[in-house]
């Protein structure tokens, strides 16, 4: 009877458990997309003849920086797929104007539809467990 009652303590022990890791990853995939939403945002509002601004000299455009964020997306949603993916998958050269890079945000960061995943680049979360809440 001993054998059993642990079994059962341990069950109702590590339930909350599991539930709690798919809650952490479901608010680690809302806030990638709420980052990514506003920044996407930020693409949308910052005027295209500043598109090339650095901070200094040294530094990336803005619009190499949009670019490296999206490539960065592109990247972990491939790895996360267990995907061939290199970061460099996206060359800043190739997005010449404000219309192309927002384009190309809009691309990796779609607008999540209700009932569905939140960011579709990362990977969906794991079905629970029945009995999980």
């Amino acid at each position: 009877m001993k054998p059993a009652a642990a079994f059962l303590l341990l069950t109702l022990v590590s339930t909350p458990a599991l539930s709690q890791t798919a809650t952490t990853a479901q608010s680690i995939r809302e806030q990638f997309a709420d980052i990514n939403r506003k920044i996407l945002d930020m693409a949308k509002d910052f005027p295209e003849d500043k598109y090339d601004f650095k901070l200094k000299p040294e530094m990336r455009t803005f619009s190499a920086v949009i670019v490296h964020i999206a490539g960065g997306n592109v990247y972990a949603a491939k790895a996360g797929k267990g995907e061939k993916a290199t970061w460099d998958e996206l060359e800043p050269k190739d997005y010449k104007t404000k219309a192309q890079v927002v384009a190309l945000m809009e691309k990796v960061v779609p607008t999540p539809k209700p009932h569905s995943t939140v960011c579709p680049m990362l990977p969906s979360p794991r079905p629970s467990s029945p009995g999980s809440a």
